[in-house]
């Protein structure tokens, strides 16, 4: 492809046109997955090293924007990181720069990259060619304010193209580029929907999906970080921060009762700047409300309350364990409440869908909610699950298998079940990776464990088989099981073969006959090879 590449370069005045036949090919042909992200590398290697060329157009930017949404999707983690890393790269290098100084088609691709990630080594090229002004960046954040809420709170926000997402990070990429230190200015820009929040109920006649929608700019901002490389919050914002936080979230506790999958996980963004006071102090209501609806037998009125608080304390302990774990387990966690509303949780409830009820319920059991029967129940929602739920269940049962009081019979059961359910997802979909990935934590502490070591065995060797044909499986295996090995400094033998291959085949496992045979035969004639496995300690 690079000498093809070369050639076109060298013989055509205009090499627009045959580029964009070539996206065109390799949007439309059905290439292995690995060998679409080989094909990208090869061009990214041509784009390297004819920088500065001016080649590509926004008709390029299209069809790489196309590629990102419609193929790279179903893609493992290590080959989307691979493909995105290639497109930047090649856009960055070739894009004719005189074409974009205010571009929003441009922008809009930028916006499918994680600023971490992807975009802070070639910060300093963009901010040298754009050339955006505060009138678009307040266009950007009143169109946001005025549009529908289109967020799915996906977990996984390296890829996603969630539109909400996409938009934020437009708006966080040209406060970057604008790179404003007047204070009155950013007072300008953020001070209205600060106040939609702070002031939602002085202002009964604003409407509530302006409040929500303030709320999700400001979750927007602080989870791309922008408030974090700036001391604009301590200078300016700190005077009216408890206000705020104590606003917005008996805004989000009142109107969950009516719509509660749009406001779960609103409290996310008041718990990053809350105080300990503050959230306790809304934990506490939440519980004391759920209390007072069960009590009046107010039917299944309470569910909306109990996934809201489900949701609030996962992301407290995952992201505050310090601040609210001795809280949680002394105040909260062997409450009666949850043991008598967690079977309850399946009742019907018209509001909310049966995926939503059966994540809250799992945020709690994998939080050590107690529960009687817990391996039956969990098998028999591990077969009604569809498999977007099916990550939050693996969780759970990673947690419940760590347990003491588990018996042997129920963890077999438990494995045995959650390798039947996963073995079904078919690995060109979107929701495959996140399973896998789940699955490999929920059963990595088991992987030493001799009552599960057959059916273990056999499932990595399924795998294995599996992974001759998926690039990215062996990936998401090893990330998961390498931290017990190092952990237990033990590696079964079983699993060694899977360790040499890796090495041998590099970042994607691919399988290749003479290269395995000719590493066999290296380990068996090297004398330090075979002492450094002698030295491994590794048990039958």
């Amino acid at each position: 492809l690079e000498s093809y590449l070369e050639r076109w370069f060298c013989t055509l005045e205009n090499s627009n046109l045959p580029l964009l036949t070539l996206l065109s090919r390799i949007q439309t042909v059905k290439w292995s997955q690995t060998s679409h992200v080989r094909v990208l590398y090869s061009f990214r290697t041509f784009a390297i090293n004819h920088h500065n060329q001016s080649l590509l157009n926004d008709e390029h930017i299209k069809i790489f924007s196309s590629l990102i949404v419609t193929q790279f999707h179903t893609y493992a983690p290590v080959l989307r990181l691979s493909a995105y890393s290639s497109v930047l790269d090649i856009v960055t290098n070739l894009f004719d720069w005189s074409l974009c100084t205010t571009s929003l088609n441009f922008l809009r691709f930028l916006a499918f990259f994680d600023r971490s990630t992807f975009l802070t080594k070639h910060f300093s090229i963009l901010s040298n060619h754009f050339s955006f002004n505060i009138r678009q960046l307040q266009n950007l954040i009143e169109e946001f304010l005025s549009s529908d809420s289109t967020n799915t709170f996906s977990d996984t926000r390296l890829f996603s193209f969630d539109n909400d997402l996409l938009q934020i990070r437009q708006i966080v990429f040209l406060l970057d580029l604008i790179d404003i230190h007047n204070t009155d200015i950013l007072k300008m820009i953020f001070h209205p929907f600060i106040e939609n929040i702070r002031t939602a109920y002085q202002r009964p006649y604003m409407s509530i999906n302006n409040v929500r929608r303030s709320i999700e700019l400001f979750m927007g901002l602080l989870q791309e970080t922008y408030f974090h490389s700036s001391n604009f919050i301590k200078d300016w914002f700190s005077s009216s921060i408890r206000s705020v936080v104590r606003e917005g979230l008996n805004f989000i506790k009142i109107n969950s009762l009516k719509q509660p999958m749009m406001f779960m996980k609103l409290p996310t963004v008041f718990f990053m700047v809350g105080n300990h006071g503050d959230i306790s102090r809304f934990l506490q209501e939440l519980i004391s409300q759920i209390e007072t609806i069960v009590q009046q037998q107010s039917g299944n009125s309470w569910q909306p309350l109990l996934i809201l608080f489900a949701h609030s304390i996962d992301w407290l302990l995952t992201n505050r364990l310090s601040d609210f774990n001795t809280e949680w387990n002394t105040t909260y966690r062997n409450l009666p409440l949850f043991s008598k509303l967690l079977p309850l949780l399946d009742q019907q409830n018209s509001n909310i869908s049966h995926a939503d009820v059966l994540t809250a319920k799992y945020l709690l059991i994998a939080n050590n909610i107690p529960s009687i029967e817990l391996s039956n129940n969990i098998i028999d929602d591990l077969f009604k699950a569809s498999p977007k739920e099916l990550p939050y269940i693996f969780r759970a049962i990673g947690v419940v298998l760590r347990q003491v009081q588990t018996t042997n019979e129920d963890r077999y059961k438990l494995i045995e079940s959650s390798i039947n359910v996963f073995n079904e997802i078919d690995h060109r979909t979107p929701v495959y990776w996140p399973c896998l990935t789940m699955f490999c934590q929920a059963i990595s502490s088991s992987i030493t464990d001799i009552t599960v070591s057959n059916i273990l065995s056999e499932w990595f060797t399924h795998m294995f088989e599996r992974s001759k044909h998926v690039s990215g499986i062996m990936n998401v295996l090893l990330e998961s099981i390498v931290p017990i090995w190092l952990h237990e400094r033990r590696i079964q033998s079983s699993h060694l073969s899977i360790v040499v291959e890796c090495v041998i085949f590099g970042q994607t496992y691919q399988k290749d006959k003479k290269q395995q045979w000719q590493a066999e035969q290296l380990v068996e004639q090297d004398e330090s090879v075979r002492l450094l496995i002698a030295q491994t300690h590794i048990t039958p």
